[in-house]
């Protein structure tokens, strides 16, 4: 309590120092700013400028503190107050609910002392708050921020139709309740596509954009370096390494990344993804051909495959017809005037009288 009341004395003192006597409290550099006005925290006395709130929160306790509101601008200005929470956008960046929004985070643990503040030209007014933490509060970081939202807005146009722009300008509060810390990292759903162009189609070098859904799973804010790695056919291809930027708890951002390759072959892409204390990685993978190069190939071949049948036709048109008889083989035997040999047989012949046959080198002197 005796922190609290002098911190609240501080501030009704800055109060009346702005009002009384116009100072401008110099913005830390970074503070949030579009130019015409900045919303930053409050310098305690003896306290080091900060850009950000990054209160230490216990559940069932609380946190005083104070956001200061600068109108850089040459008129008044009058502002709503309100807390949200942060979320991440699809691109990967951080941004906050705006005011018509619900808050379920530490948005809805932030109590302002206002919801409205007028500032006069060049000076700051500031607002104190409490953080209000649930006794049932979940461990690690609870990221939501503060914003002075104009109220009457600029006047402008699309095309012919009239809009008013209002604009906003929030500081973040980063709270981490105590407890266990768990860092967890995920690579989710990797796919890969190829540009097509004209000169791929022969082999030349194309762009390969990769896809991949990073998710925190943990209860702490990272900051995730993605290592991408595409290789090809014969072990071409390319690595690249990318910042995803802060991720929420529970959030999940999708990015695309472009790398040049040759469309040659499969095409795997691997995707690593590493913060403090836990890494992720997945795989994909696209088959792509030089569709042109092959079909010269298929050309080719289909050409040397004709040319050769024809030589073949060719050559055996022009070898002579074979002779008459060059198909007869001479088997070595001696069957012409080879002496034959046979058993000698009788017969009688017409007239009764009996003819031995016998061997026809028969002895010529022997007896009738």
């Amino acid at each position: 309590m005796v922190q609290r009341r002098t911190a609240w004395q501080w501030v009704l003192a800055v109060l009346v120092l702005a009002a009384g006597l116009g100072v401008l409290p110099v913005a830390p550099a970074g503070a949030a700013s579009n130019g015409s006005w900045s919303v930053y925290p409050t310098t305690l006395p003896g306290g080091t400028p900060r850009v950000v709130f990054s209160p230490q929160l216990t559940p069932g306790e609380t946190v005083d503190d104070s956001v200061t509101v600068s109108n850089i601008s040459a008129s008044s200005l009058t502002f709503d107050l309100y807390a949200a929470d942060a979320f991440n956008t699809p691109g990967g960046g951080l941004s906050l609910r705006r005011r018509i929004d619900p808050i379920e985070g530490i948005g809805a643990w932030i109590r302002l002392a206002h919801s409205s503040v007028i500032v006069p030209s060049h000076a700051s007014v500031a607002i104190p708050f409490v953080i209000v933490v649930p006794a049932d509060a979940t461990p690690g970081d609870h990221v939501g921020g503060i914003v002075a939202e104009e109220t009457t807005g600029t006047p402008s146009s699309i095309g012919s139709v009239p809009i008013n722009v209002v604009q906003a300008v929030g500081v973040r509060v980063l709270g981490r309740v105590r407890g266990p810390l768990v860092a967890r990292v995920a690579a989710r759903s990797p796919d890969v596509a190829i540009r097509r162009s004209t000169a791929s189609l022969f082999g030349a070098s194309t762009d390969a954009v990769v896809t991949v859904r990073v998710e925190n799973h943990g209860n702490v804010v990272l900051t995730p370096v993605a290592h991408l790695k595409v290789t090809g056919a014969f072990g071409t291809g390319a690595t690249r390494t990318f910042s995803v930027g802060p991720l929420l708890p529970g959030e999940s951002v999708t990015r695309r990344y472009t790398v040049s390759v040759r469309a040659i072959g499969n095409l795997e892409a691997q995707v690593n993804v590493a913060a403090k204390g836990t890494h992720s990685s997945a795989t994909t993978s696209q088959w792509a051909m030089p569709w042109g190069l092959v079909a010269i190939v298929v050309v080719i071949l289909v050409l040397s495959v004709l040319t050769l049948v024809r030589w073949r036709r060719r050559r055996h048109r022009d070898e002579p017809d074979p002779s008459p008889g060059s198909d007869l083989v001479d088997d070595g035997s001696e069957e012409a005037g080879a002496e034959v040999v046979g058993e000698p047989t009788d017969s009688a012949d017409g007239d009764g009288t009996k003819t031995t046959a016998g061997r026809a080198d028969q002895n010529p002197d022997a007896e009738d």
